[in-house]
């Protein structure tokens, strides 16, 4: 009797355990883009690490503190990742997310992805969470947007376009019943099935785990709108859901932007043409003549009076005035001149030949001092002296 019940109410607590998991399917449009040996059970923030690499937004979110175990989960369950450089062009980036929240019954929906891959959540989030995840997810997507414009749709269905190839969809259970979805060949699925939320379960302050600012990210990923600074940022979003650890490479990699050459003055490297056919041509090649001058033709005008001469760009260097003690007096100005296809030649002719006839008359005069020294050193003595000096005579 009493094995029976023992055998009762581990039966029942395995049964509450596996209502309170969430379930995650998934299928890919590429061959072998997962592969899973039996169902995994994966913590939430595993799981928000999945989702977001499935999604093509895991340069948002770091792998700071990741197991070995939960890379290996993300290898399985990530898909298959575009290759650097973007050698491989098979890999189909659209993606669609479907979310169903408060699924009493998950087994109805096992013979709708039993061909598919799988995994588990174990204490999944509250609705709230989830709410806030899958928004930030929607926001980080639509950064990625080539034209935000278009892309910043959300129907009344639940239904969020955030970019040219992800779809979020949020539903409840309840709604859609089960029924199963379809499955398109080119197109990547992901089905999240949440629990109903138990009041009664504990919470963490942070379920799904600490992950990157949309505004820290936006302006690493843009300097030209926003410069970064050295020093750290204060958090400007209420939800203290979001940390700001260091962005990983785990999809993306990180890409050097350069500065914008509209506004870069410095001296271009290489060997640079002497002329260019347009003015704008001139200006980007040698970054507006490094700042020392002007983009203009010469013949210009022969061109605008009927003559058949070819334009021919260049640039022409100014002088750089500067006055000390700002009184722009003439005895305390200095003028650099400046020469080359770009003007970045700094005229160093005076100083030069200052230098180098400091040099020759400091060697004139040391030769002619070690000179003159010599030549009186080799002169013979007076007679007189010698006579003083002569030796007593013999008597």
């Amino acid at each position: 009797m009493k094995l029976s019940w023992s055998l009762t109410l581990s039966s029942l607590y395995c049964a509450a355990s596996a209502a309170r998991e969430a379930t995650v399917y998934m299928h890919d449009a590429t061959p072998g883009a997962t592969t899973t040996q039996g169902r995994l059970n994966v913590s939430p923030e595993t799981a928000r690490l999945i989702l977001a690499r499935r999604l093509g937004l895991s340069k948002f979110h770091s792998l700071e503190g990741t197991s070995r175990d939960e890379v290996q989960q993300l290898n399985v369950f990530g898909g298959r990742q575009p290759k650097l450089f973007g050698g491989d062009q098979a890999v189909a980036k659209d993606h669609e997310l479907l979310w169903l929240e408060d699924v009493e019954d998950m087994k109805a929906f096992a013979d709708c992805y039993k061909d598919w891959s799988s995994f588990t959540i174990a204490n999944p989030p509250s609705t709230s969470d989830n709410d806030h995840l899958l928004s930030h997810l929607t926001q980080q997507a639509r950064t990625l947007s080539r034209n935000k414009m278009n892309y910043d749709i959300e129907t009344h269905s639940g239904v969020s376009i955030p970019n040219e190839w992800l779809t979020i969809s949020r539903q409840s259970a309840k709604e859609i019943g089960n029924a199963c979805p379809s499955k398109p060949s080119e197109t990547s699925i992901t089905v999240v099935l949440m629990p109903p939320s138990s009041s009664n379960a504990k919470r963490s302050p942070h379920p799904y785990g600490a992950y990157d600012l949309l505004s820290d990210f936006e302006a690493r990923r843009d300097p030209s709108e926003a410069p970064l600074s050295l020093a750290p940022r204060p958090a400007t979003s209420p939800n203290p859901h979001i940390s700001n650890p260091h962005i990983s490479n785990m999809e993306d990699f990180p890409v050097v932007t350069a500065q914008t050459k509209g506004n870069d003055t410095k001296a271009p490297l290489g060997i640079l043409k002497r002329c260019y056919e347009t003015k704008a041509l001139c200006e980007k090649a040698t970054n507006s003549c490094s700042g020392h001058g002007s983009c203009h033709s010469p013949t210009e005008k022969e061109e605008n009076k009927g003559q058949n001469i070819p334009v021919c760009f260049a640039c022409a260097c100014e002088k750089e005035t500067t006055y000390k003690d700002g009184k722009g007096m003439e005895t305390s100005t200095k003028t650099i001149y400046w020469g080359g296809p770009a003007c970045q030649k700094k005229d160093i002719s005076v100083p030069f030949w200052l230098l180098t006839g400091t040099t020759v008359l400091l060697v004139f005069l040391i030769t002619s001092g070690i000179g003159l020294l010599y030549s009186m050193g080799s002169e013979e003595l007076p007679s007189v002296i010698g006579a003083g000096v002569s030796g007593p005579s013999r008597k």
